[in-house]
């Protein structure tokens, strides 16, 4: 009840138009911070369950589009005084306010693993950088979050796993491990891409119609 309530005015707050600019950014904090507590919660018992392959998600339709498109004003907002943009494309075009793609899932799922990978990428990004998030339809699901910076080379083969963290001052090691039992728990599969030099992404994929994630 009292988190709600918190989530709640907090969102009234954003939605005013008359909001003061300095105000919005303290808003989208206080909006993250319940979020995340929020997921604490509903998680604690679920993540448990992940780790030894006994959760099952719910199969509802979840607009995931959707969800990115509201971590990524979320995180922008979090990340307002670096100036980072998070830019978000369907089927390598910008998004448009009536695109939708729906998939599978808990909505709860998919906005706690994109949002860890998406607060991961803003951190690791350069001042003024971007954060690109692109969700491809075709030919099977797949959402590909990039940024500017390197993950060590020493963390990469472990990047996923549980306690690794590298030059962090407050990490936990938890973010990225999280996203990946959120998204097998979701019936994907989620990789890092270092091809690039000077570059980072991971890389999402699900299932397509026939229910099968491509190798």
């Amino acid at each position: 009840g009292p988190l709600t309530a918190i989530l709640c005015y907090a969102e009234l707050a954003l939605d005013d138009p008359l909001l003061p600019p300095s105000l919005t950014e303290s808003m989208s904090s206080i909006k993250l911070a319940g979020h995340k507590v929020l997921e604490l919660i509903d998680m604690s018992v679920n993540l448990l369950q992940m780790e030894r392959g006994l959760y099952e998600a719910k199969r509802e339709p979840v607009d995931v589009l959707g969800v990115t498109r509201e971590l990524a004003g979320d995180y922008a907002a979090k990340h307002a005084r670096r100036q980072l943009t998070i830019a978000v494309t369907l089927d390598g075009r910008s998004a448009s306010p009536e695109d939708t793609l729906v998939l599978p899932g808990e909505r709860l799922l998919f906005y706690s693993a994109l949002g860890n990978l998406v607060n991961n990428a803003a951190e690791a990004s350069p001042e003024n950088g971007t954060v690109h998030i692109a969700l491809e339809s075709r030919p099977a699901p797949t959402i590909r979050i990039r940024n500017l910076g390197e993950v060590p080379q020493a963390i990469r083969d472990r990047f996923f796993e549980k306690d690794v963290t590298s030059g962090k001052t407050h990490g936990t090691g938890l973010g990225t491990y999280s996203a990946r039992l959120f998204t097998e728990a979701l019936g994907g599969q989620i990789a890092l891409d270092s091809s690039r030099s000077g570059e980072t992404c991971v890389i999402l994929r699900f299932p397509p119609a026939e229910g099968r994630v491509p190798a």
